[in-house]
């Protein structure tokens, strides 16, 4: 039983989630789209990380390609900085738009085209 009472300590392992968890993650299967987009083995999390931070553009580029979010606006056709500036003031994507209609009424014409 868990003590709920009680405040964890700095560093301390809260809960872990099981192999079988773990493999059907969304995190795991972007690593293994990502793996054969880039040409990369991520092992784990940790590598998955590393290269984040190694290749910012291209992974935050894969990150939009792989949820399926269209950048429309002055990034159609070009490839365009993901980031401008760095952080914590960078401008990500700075000239691209986002159909916030098209990304809410996604899910219905998947289900309907489904159906």
């Amino acid at each position: 039983m868990i003590d709920l009472g009680r405040a964890a300590a700095e560093g301390e392992l809260l809960w872990e989630p099981s192999a079988e968890r773990v493999a059907s993650s969304r995190l795991s299967h972007f690593m293994g789209w990502l793996s054969g987009e880039v040409s990369e083995p991520f092992q784990d999390y940790a590598a998955l990380w590393q290269w984040s931070v190694d290749n910012v553009q291209p992974f935050w580029r894969r990150v939009a390609e792989y949820f399926e979010v269209r950048l429309g606006g002055e990034t159609e056709g070009q490839s365009e900085p993901t980031l401008v500036g760095a952080m914590p003031e960078a401008h990500w994507f700075p000239h691209a738009t986002v159909s916030y209609s098209e990304r809410l009424l996604r899910l219905v014409w998947v289900c309907a085209a489904r159906a």
